[in-house]
């Protein structure tokens, strides 16, 4: 229980710090108003408060989790505030999906996480309530990357079959035991940071070296959904290693959302 209120904590106050630089940010360019950052603003509040309640329920209740919170609630208002941040700045004629490849995949990649998540916790309403926002997200940033040709003709094979590969540990992890779940927990994590590389390198190369705005933006909230993935699907120390991840892929969505605004 401590490490997890430790580990909710620190969350929490990076949340907070990231919102009030935001806040910040917007309030010294009044003449600019970013439909992007404020929806972001607007998700992020939703996580501060969903993280400060999940900690007074830890305490209250002695570390003892529920089948079902308001956590839940909030944590999908997040992914959906987040997706529509992104919904944004995606071209007119693309406000509305179409079953494109890339919007498939994403759809069928959260489908199959959900699965993972109520097979082994067994929470069906919490976990279907979290796919479907992080469906909406995961759809919204397959499009937005192929429009920034973030996602290529050509890598979309690749990038298939490393993703299915990924599922199929994953679901292999909920049956399996003895030597064999370790063997698949080795191999699953292997893909799950070379996703997490991928995203970095991205976000180096669009939000902290480069100078290109929408690729950034769309880099830096697409390894914030990957690390929330990989958060999911761990337990024990590598879920505190998703956890280190997923605060650095926070800053990096401030620091997009903030070059963003400010241009």
């Amino acid at each position: 229980m401590i490490s997890i209120l430790i580990s909710d904590a620190i969350e929490l106050i990076h949340i907070t710090l990231l919102t009030a630089f935001l806040i910040n940010t917007i309030r010294r360019n009044p003449v600019i108003k970013s439909s992007t950052a404020s929806l972001y603003v607007l998700g992020t509040v939703v996580y501060i408060a969903s993280d400060l309640y999940w900690i007074v329920h830890l305490l209250i209740k002695n570390g003892e989790t529920p089948s079902f919170s308001a956590v839940e609630i909030g944590i999908a208002g997040v992914f959906i505030f987040y997706g529509a941040a992104i919904h944004e700045r995606m071209r007119p004629k693309q406000r509305f999906f179409k079953l494109t490849f890339p919007v498939v995949f994403a759809a069928l990649f959260t489908l199959i996480n959900t699965i993972c998540w109520i097979l082994w916790t067994s929470g069906v309403v919490r976990d279907t309530i979290t796919g479907i926002a992080m469906g909406y997200f995961a759809c919204v940033l397959a499009v937005r990357m192929e429009e920034l040709e973030l996602l290529k003709k050509e890598k979309r094979a690749q990038a298939s079959l490393f993703t299915a590969v990924l599922m199929f540990l994953e679901l292999g992890t909920v049956y399996t035991s003895g030597t064999l779940l370790l063997l698949l927990d080795i191999a699953r994590y292997i893909f799950w940071f070379a996703g997490v590389l991928y995203f970095a390198v991205l976000v180096y190369k669009y939000v902290i070296a480069g100078k290109d705005i929408e690729k950034g933006l769309c880099s830096s909230f697409a390894f914030y959904l990957w690390s929330v993935f990989g958060l999911y699907l761990s337990a024990g120390t590598m879920y505190q290693v998703f956890n280190v991840i997923l605060l650095f892929s926070m800053i990096a969505m401030f620091l997009a959302v903030r070059k963003e605004e400010g241009r």
